[in-house]
């Protein structure tokens, strides 16, 4: 797994950019469009991160591919950058960091949720309402639903997690239980 920090010293500058020009959500949408495309060809991916291969021709290769799609030429140097540099990995989190770069610029936090089952819109209203006020900041919530975690939900914001789950508990639980053991 890609260390999230790493992936942010690369983003900043990307977001940084993409405001200047007042293309936000332009840049978000081809890059959206370009993990899409790396998704759908995995093969891609391992070419472009390829060491037998120059740098400079795999370079050349992924801002060819990104320019037949129609990239806005901010996206296309960047992929370049990437691939120059022997970071393609970054992709995986390339998007994620990007929309949290963006919002933290905005005054806002993406928070995603975890969840049992479906919330009600008040449990979310009242779980948004609960964070602004702890974070000083407006929340974003992405939500999913995670039918393994039996009971609750887990929060997720940046690298922080809190997990409030049945799952969870039951998890920690048992590695108490665990522990205890060993010391007898």
């Amino acid at each position: 797994m890609i260390r999230r920090s790493l992936v942010a010293r690369y983003v900043r500058p990307l977001v940084s950019i993409a405001r200047s020009r007042g293309k936000e959500r332009e840049i978000e949408a081809d890059i959206e469009r370009v993990m899409k495309l790396f998704d759908e060809f995995p093969r891609l991916r391992k070419i472009l991160s390829n060491p037998t291969i120059s740098s400079e021709k795999r370079r050349a290769a992924v801002e060819e591919i990104a320019r037949t799609m129609g990239v806005d030429d901010v996206v296309v140097n960047f992929l370049g950058v990437l691939v120059e540099r022997g970071r393609i990995a970054f992709l995986d989190g390339l998007l994620e960091a990007y929309r949290e770069e963006l919002a933290s610029l905005e005054g806002k936090v993406r928070v995603k949720v975890v969840a049992a089952r479906d919330p009600s819109s008040s449990i979310l209203e009242k779980l948004t309402r609960a964070l602004e006020v702890s974070l000083h900041k407006k929340v974003i919530l992405q939500v999913e639903v995670d039918r393994s975690l039996i009971g609750g939900f887990v929060v997720r914001i940046g690298d922080q997690v809190i997990d409030g789950s049945l799952k969870g508990k039951v998890n920690r639980l048992r590695e108490e239980m665990v522990r205890g053991w060993r010391w007898r």
